[in-house]
């Protein structure tokens, strides 16, 4: 069994490299493609645990890798930071054992205040950091996003990662609400180093959005104040 393999579709415009070392996810987001990739039910999604044999596995895999340009992306299909690994730091063994290796990696995760507690490897690491920022309140992030952290903690990571000369991204999408996505950049543009902006596909709530005038606004924020950013292709037909 390969852990560190090489994304498809969608997947492929975040990261060339993934490491999924959970499997399932407590975050309930409600657009979440997760169970439908790993061909599992929303209720067994969310009882997730690490994966079989995976330390073991990366012990032969990072050190081919030493050196790599491409970053591994931790993770797409489950959050690095979700409530279990309070309890079992596998994602702490697991950037100790990048960091021992010198392999490029990157972080994308809801949830800002656990992921805090690694900025001492991440400062010392060849990696970034990242969250992604759908919905600006806790209202609207209790529908959406029931069991992550909170939008506050998320910013406060970023803000203190930067701090901490660890470059920073955030994913953009889904993009649940306009507004919110251009408010989100006003807000941590100071801070971020690179923003990732991709539409809500497979959900009611895709055909509620004009596109063409959120990419256009969009582009025009990003451009005006000189950003680094990535339009998904999902977007950049409108």
């Amino acid at each position: 069994m390969t852990f560190i393999y090489i994304p498809q579709g969608k997947a492929y415009e975040y990261a060339r490299l993934a490491l999924n070392h959970y499997r399932g996810c407590r975050g309930g987001c409600v657009y979440c493609f997760g169970p439908d990739a790993l061909h599992m039910t929303r209720e067994e999604f969310a009882r997730p645990a690490p994966r079989k044999g995976v330390l073991e596995g990366l012990r032969r895999e990072l050190p081919k890798l030493r050196g790599n340009q491409d970053q591994v992306l931790m993770s797409f299909v489950a959050d690095p930071y979700q409530p279990l690994e309070a309890e079992l730091e596998l994602t702490r063994q697991i950037i100790s054992m990048m960091l021992e290796n010198d392999v490029a990696f990157t972080i994308l995760t809801k949830f800002g205040e656990l992921a805090q507690r690694d900025f001492d490897l991440l400062r010392r690491a060849r990696c970034s950091f990242g969250v992604t920022l759908t919905v600006d309140n806790e209202r609207d992030r209790t529908i959406w996003e029931p069991h992550t952290g909170s939008v506050f903690h998320r910013k406060e990571a970023l803000f203190r990662a930067h701090q901490a000369g660890i470059p920073t991204w955030v994913s953009l999408e889904p993009v649940i609400d306009p507004v919110a996505t251009l408010k989100h950049i006003e807000e941590c543009r100071e801070f971020v180093d690179h923003w990732k902006v991709g539409k809500i596909n497979y959900h009611p709530r895709e055909n509620e959005i004009d596109w063409s005038k959120f990419k256009a606004e969009v582009l025009a924020l990003l451009e005006k104040h000189n950003l680094s950013y990535y339009i998904k292709n999902s977007l950049k037909p409108y």
